[in-house]
């Protein structure tokens, strides 16, 4: 008469625990062929960094994006970081980490009209933001739509400004 040690109530949870599901890893859907992004990272001339078609392609990789650009895997979802630097482009004072359409890849002159029109769509989330050093919240937009008749016009969509009661305003 062999006897064992190891009940049946201790085979299920053995075999309970082999069963336990790995959780899927999420990556955001998509093509950034004809897309550009801009990092508050000086670059070596000191101006923003930024990287085009085809670099971008290997942004979950690429050192010079992985703090500004990075996929949350449990989401899907495409993160972006950026703080206040002194990395700007022409025509503005604001550092960012910006993510620009390219209709023809390497290109940022080529841009589709408002008389043409676009669309822009997305689920946002600003989970904070800085400060500066008098306890003033910094103003962030969060998404932009580039265009019109003159290259320097830029019409933001979405403005955030805790301090303002109409996120509108400038």
């Amino acid at each position: 008469d062999k006897t064992s040690s190891v009940t049946d109530s201790d085979k299920k949870i053995e075999k309970s625990d082999k069963k336990k599901k790995r959780k899927k890893h999420k990556l955001p859907n998509i093509d950034l062929s004809h897309w550009s992004v801009t990092t508050p990272a000086l670059n070596e001339k000191g101006n923003a960094t930024n990287v085009e078609p085809p670099e971008i392609l290997n942004y979950a990789t690429d050192e010079r994006l992985l703090p500004y650009m990075y996929n949350d895997s449990t989401s899907g979802t495409l993160m972006f970081y950026a703080y206040p630097s002194e990395a700007t482009t022409a025509n503005t004072k604001y550092s960012r980490t910006e993510l620009r359409e390219q209709m023809v890849p390497g290109n940022n002159d080529v841009n589709w009209t408002f008389a043409q029109g676009g669309t822009m769509k997305g689920k946002l989330a600003m989970d904070q933001i800085t400060k500066d050093s008098e306890g003033k919240y910094h103003k962030a937009i969060i998404m932009q739509i580039h265009g019109g008749f003159l290259k320097t016009i830029s019409k933001p969509a979405i403005i955030f400004n805790p301090e303002m009661k109409d996120p509108l305003q400038g």
